[in-house]
């Protein structure tokens, strides 16, 4: 029989039934206040373009959060919303693969659990056939979300010209729905050109989760922007100067025809499920494994000691680095790039490697069976691309800090509504609730997460489009109804 208890480490299935809301008499109809919703356009990346479990995929750009919102404006005098809407089909990744779901695997030890998985074995390749898949002539669009985009590359010529996809140099996800008569228009530009009434924009979140992502290695996307990384920061955290000038930017322009908006702050990137997941200790060991381990690392563990002994390490460092494992859950054991190199009496660079340690985070992309069955993180190391240290996530959140104050700058600058999704993910690590309903993020069973643990699913991007509603109608005086979150889509099991 199929064990279902492992669900990539994950809790088990908790199912939730919501009560029916209540209405009240007398429910004001739907107002404008001192907006004007005729024209909205919606500006920012993947989670403005509606991506989702690993994709970007028509139905769910159907139900982006902005879409969402747009037919909630559309009650208080908002126009059409038009979108660049993918073909039917199983949606198109970063990686060309289609869109994540649920499906039965067999690990290691012979268990049978749920776990991410594309739904076909590619994604809808079609769509990045340039100039085939164009359709700029059909703009201009009011969502120009943009999965990967940065704030920076919002205002680069040239992000959406076909010519340099192949090249690494322009985003194919814009080059689709590109000014057919102006391939260098950067995406702010086609945003300004839909001469709106009303803007949303929700930016920043990539100019830190690259770094994130690749356990503080970064990705480096400035090179082959062809950016100077000394401007606009290294590994893939963009200078908090940069943002702060590009950023208001970017306000000034959607703006600048006398345009109101709504502007979102970065919500604690290293919360997100993606972080949150994976245990950052071993199972229990029993008092025999964790001698042996012991027995196994004490050569390391000498070496450190001759090191300190000879003053090419401090005494902090080799606390840090020496390996001890106990009876019971221990750190595991990770790759360090933080910490000296230092070799062994032959001259050979030691690993740099230590436990990990209290908060400090595993990617969702760890393999699992290498945790289970082959060593990884006891006898051998978990490599460093899996592993957010204390001062990687320092850098974090010193970045989110410093975006979130530029953010909250401008909405009180240019008398802007503003949401606090940082605010809104804290409250959801305990859960949220609608209807009866509770959201959280825990990875699947959280309800408000898709199968990448990044991007938010079709109930998480509704919950996001309250959180829009109501900053609207506080700052603007209009009285735009909620959704009803319990009516979207969330995980769909097998």
């Amino acid at each position: 029989m199929k064990n279902l208890k492992n669900l990539i480490y994950i809790a088990p299935l908790v199912f939730a039934i919501g009560c029916a809301p209540e209405f009240e008499d007398d429910i004001p109809a739907p107002s404008a206040g001192s907006a004007d919703f005729s024209t909205y356009v919606s500006v920012g990346n993947s989670l403005t373009a509606g991506f989702q479990s690993n994709a970007l995929r028509r139905v769910r750009q159907e139900n982006s959060f902005p879409a969402i919102l747009a037919g909630q404006l559309k009650l208080a005098g908002g126009g059409e919303f038009k979108q660049p809407l993918l073909d039917e089909g199983v949606g198109i990744g970063s990686s060309l693969n289609a869109e994540f779901g649920l499906d039965y695997s067999v690990d290691c030890l012979g268990e049978t659990s749920l776990g991410p998985a594309p739904i076909a074995s590619q994604g809808q390749i079609d769509q990045f056939n340039f100039p085939a898949a164009m359709i700029g002539a059909s703009g201009p669009f009011n969502n120009v979300g943009v999965p990967g985009a940065k704030s920076y590359h919002l205002a680069a010529p040239g992000y959406g010209d076909p010519a340099g996809v192949l090249q690494g140099t322009a985003n194919p996800y814009y080059a689709r729905f590109v000014n057919p008569q102006n391939l260098q228009e950067p995406v702010i530009n086609q945003a300004v050109a839909v001469n709106a009434s009303f803007f949303s924009l929700w930016i920043g979140n990539n100019d830190i989760l690259g770094y994130a992502t690749s356990g503080g290695i970064g990705q480096d996307h400035n090179k082959t922007m062809n950016i100077d990384p000394t401007t606009y920061g290294s590994a893939d955290i963009t200078n908090n100067n940069v943002f702060a000038n590009v950023y208001n930017q970017l306000i000034g322009g959607l703006t600048a025809n006398g345009a109101t908006g709504v502007i979102t702050n970065i919500p604690n990137i290293t919360s997100i499920p993606y972080f949150t997941t994976i245990p950052t200790q071993t199972p229990d060991l029993r008092q025999g494994q964790a001698d042996s381990l012991n027995a196994a690392y004490a050569g390391y563990n000498a070496l450190v000691d001759l090191a300190l002994a000879q003053s090419r390490i401090g005494q902090n460092e080799a606390n840090l680095r020496k390996v001890n494992f106990s009876a019971g859950a221990n750190g595991w054991i990770v790759i360090d790039s933080d910490l000296a190199l230092i070799t062994d009496t032959s001259g050979n660079p030691l690993p740099k490697m230590r436990q990990l340690k209290p908060g400090e985070l595993l990617t969702l992309t760890t393999p699992s069976d290498s945790l289970k069955c082959f060593g990884m993180g006891t006898s051998s190391p978990i490599p460093d691309q899996y592993v957010l240290t204390r001062n990687e996530i320092n850098s974090i959140q010193s970045a989110i800090y410093s975006y979130n104050s530029t953010i909250e700058k401008a909405a009180n600058d240019f008398g802007l509504a503003f949401v606090d999704a940082n605010a809104i993910l804290k409250e959801m690590e305990s859960g949220i609730s609608f209807n009866g309903v509770t959201y959280s993020t825990d990875f699947v069973t959280g309800g408000a997460f898709s199968l990448d643990g990044v991007h938010p699913n079709t109930v998480g991007y509704a919950i996001i489009a309250n959180a829009h509603i109501d900053a609207i109608n506080e700052k603007y005086g209009a009285n735009i109804p909620r959704v009803s979150v319990d009516a979207y889509e969330g995980i769909v099991f097998p």
